[in-house]
């Protein structure tokens, strides 16, 4: 059923209904319905809604999804081509009700749409809601969609539609693109950041030195697309000086903002109402993890808070000789002291700030000039010719064709822009927070070849001295139950609860970032998953046994559950933007429990296969954890998905187990829609 076909359907449907309305007893002759002494529309009214489920013998979950998508449809052609939107708004929407009202059967349609689009036409004139005055607010993602399409068409744009799928043309979509980074060089990267963060200050959260850049939904309708921050701050970076000379003008400045946030718009990315209320299977959610990282990359910046680098650095670096000199003459030690200056020096300010050798070695009269400089162009500095070089889309990213790798984004892998080796730029505290770490830890891998098979022991270690620091005793170990090892990477006990830590340290790539699904689905495999599925044996053998015996190097320790509730944290080094959310994680665990997936690249699938071993070990763990039951409601409530940075803040302020456990439970039922865990700790903490 197209939407040609179903507008059809319901301008041929005869208006047999309305002269019976003034009479209950003929209403209820002409749905069907034994005529007795009493008499209620309502009740011919769901006789209605009863004949339109009986129209589908099957597939009633499939027949609300296509009403939707036939909704999307209809709006585009309204916004677009101006065509009406009745009667066939009306008729979708109570069609669509009907059928999800009687729960969702899943598979192929089958049934009568024709039958089902009369009782549907009918109902309307029974039970008139009359949406014209709400549909809008009800509407507003697609509404949003079709008006950003209309203007980018009328900017010379030319659309692709296909069903209620609308894109840009790509030729298109590559002058348009050409467009927005020719009016940021115009206003000049260095300015444009200016506005941006000029503009998100009032967004700047003192306590975790961060900008809640987060989605924006609403529980009543309604909203206004957001302006995709993220991606103008990287067109920003590419082009940080500009064209000569700028012209910075207000009216510059509101012309790119309209059209990169059309641009983003057609996206269709942004969430309107939160996907707490979405339910999803495994092929829905696939498409859902490409929206998700793609409003990330769009909408967001991955901001750490910068007083906690040094920490978790030196931290995480325990292992390595910091004096030891590397590179230019440089150590690791020189590096955290330029880090500390550059991350001093840009405390009170929002935006751009610059820096040179003069500045930093005023304030470390330790570093001599040589030392700074060949820091700075060694390790903090993105080169003369500029960050991004290969970045355009917000889609761009590393591919594995001839010099593929390159593409996308590079920004945060150094924190600092430069023209001349003389000035440097850092463009925000907090954006540059990330690029901070990435460059140190990417100058200590380039002579400590196997660092990053020793960061889970040590990010670990860390982890324990933290809890320590707060007087929260861990413990940790192998084990060894039916035959089988495990190893707990860090539990924490309070007297009503264990948790469990599980740390994975994949980081998540820039080829999920730009949204590949696959790549987003594997990153997550190899950290959120496998570190659950790790800790789900951990909860199965101590749920069966009631205790655990833990070994760590020789040192015994019987864990005993006690009656105790378990919860279950997967702990990655950096964040995963809006992945690391707890409704997610609960949606995305649900979702691909019963699946399995299959990649026509021998490599992606060779992943695959993996990730269908650990889904088949959720499925076991599931069935032992709840004998004889198919369905349990929230199985993985218990479960989190957090990053260091994440864990050093639910800490700020915790002495003992105790109050460790009241901070961790201040989120766990909190359910605002931004999928910001830092947003969600203040709000619940104000």
């Amino acid at each position: 059923m197209n939407l040609q076909e179903f507008e059809a359907a319901v301008d041929a449907c005869p208006d047999e209904i309305t002269p019976k309305l003034d009479s209950l007893e003929a209403l209820y002759e002409y749905v069907g319905l034994p005529v007795e002494s009493s008499f209620s529309r309502n009740e011919a009214a769901q006789e209605l809604y009863r004949k339109i489920v009986l129209a589908f013998p099957a597939g009633r979950q499939t027949v609300w999804k296509r009403c939707r998508d036939l909704l999307e449809e209809l709006i585009q052609d309204h916004v677009l081509d101006g065509k009406p939107l009745d009667p066939y708004f009306e008729v979708l929407e109570h069609l669509r009700d009907a059928v999800r009202a009687e729960g969702a059967t899943p598979g192929d349609i089958k049934g009568d749409w024709n039958a089902a689009i009369r009782h549907a036409f009918d109902h309307t004139r029974v039970s008139n809601w009359d949406t014209s005055a709400t549909r809008e607010n009800t509407h507003t993602r697609e509404f949003e969609l079709a008006r950003a399409a209309r203007r980018l068409r009328e900017a010379g744009c030319k659309l692709l539609r296909t069903g209620h799928y609308l894109s840009l043309a790509p030729e298109s979509e590559m002058l348009l693109v050409e467009r927005l980074e020719a009016a940021i060089a115009q206003i000049g990267g260095l300015n444009a950041a200016r506005r941006v963060f000029a503009q998100i200050t009032p967004l700047y959260r003192e306590v975790y030195e961060r900008y809640d850049l987060v989605k924006r939904p609403s529980m009543i309708g309604g909203g206004k697309p957001q302006i995709p921050f993220g991606y103008i701050l990287m067109l920003a970076a590419k082009h940080f000086i500009g064209k000569k000379p700028n012209q910075d003008t207000d009216a510059n400045w509101l012309s790119m903002l309209r059209l990169a946030s059309d641009y983003a718009a057609v996206f269709d990315v942004q969430e309107y109402a939160p996907s707490v209320w979405r339910n999803m299977d495994a092929a829905e959610l696939i498409v859902y993890l490409r929206e998700v990282a793609q409003f990330d990359t769009l909408f967001r910046l991955p901001q750490i808070r910068a007083s906690d680098m040094d920490t978790i650095i030196r931290g995480i670096l325990r292992d390595l000789d910091l004096d030891e000199k590397r590179g230019g003459g440089w150590t690791l030690n020189d590096l955290l002291t330029i880090l500390q200056v550059l991350l001093d020096g840009s405390k009170a300010k929002r935006g751009p700030h610059s820096f040179d050798t003069d500045k930093i070695l005023t304030a470390q009269s330790g570093l001599d000039l040589i030392t700074v400089t060949a820091a700075l162009n060694e390790v903090f500095s993105h080169p003369k010719t500029g960050a991004n070089p290969n970045f355009s889309k917000p889609t761009d990213g590393p591919t594995d064709d001839p010099g593929g790798r390159e593409l996308g984004h590079n920004f945060y892998t150094r924190p600092l822009l430069t023209a001349d080796e003389k000035t440097y730029w850092l463009l925000d505290r907090s954006m540059c927070s990330t690029s901070c770490f990435e460059a140190i830890l990417g100058a200590a891998r380039s002579t400590e070849q196997k660092l990053d098979q020793k960061l889970g022991a040590t990010i670990e270690a860390f982890l324990r001295d933290k809890f320590h620091d707060h007087q929260i005793t861990t413990v940790s170990g192998d084990y060894d139950v039916d035959r089988e090892h495990g190893e707990c990477d860090i539990v924490v006990e309070t007297e009503e609860v264990i948790v469990f830590f599980e740390i994975k340290k994949k980081p998540f790539t820039r080829r999920a970032q730009a949204g590949s699904d696959a790549h987003v689905l594997l990153d997550l495999a190899e950290s959120l998953v496998s570190a659950q599925v790790q800790a789900g044996w951990h909860e199965v053998r101590l749920r069966k046994y009631g205790y655990i015996d833990l070994d760590e190097k020789g040192q015994k320790y019987r864990l005993e559950l006690k009656g105790r509730h378990i919860e279950r944290i997967a702990v990655s080094l950096l964040q995963y933007g809006s992945f690391q959310d707890r409704i997610f994680l609960k949606q995305l665990l649900e979702g691909i429990m019963n699946a399995s997936f299959t990649s026509p690249d021998p490599l992606v699938n060779k992943k695959m296969t993996a990730l269908n071993a650990s889904l088949n070990e959720l499925r076991d763990q599931f069935a032992a954890l709840h004998p004889g039951q198919m369905e349990v409601r929230a199985p993985f409530f218990h479960c989190w998905f957090l990053s260091v940075p994440q864990l050093l803040a639910l800490l700020d302020g915790v002495t003992g187990p105790a109050e460790f456990k009241r901070t961790l439970w201040q989120t766990r039922g909190v359910v605002t829609g931004t999928a910001d865990f830092y947003y969600e700790l203040a709000f619940m903490q104000r």
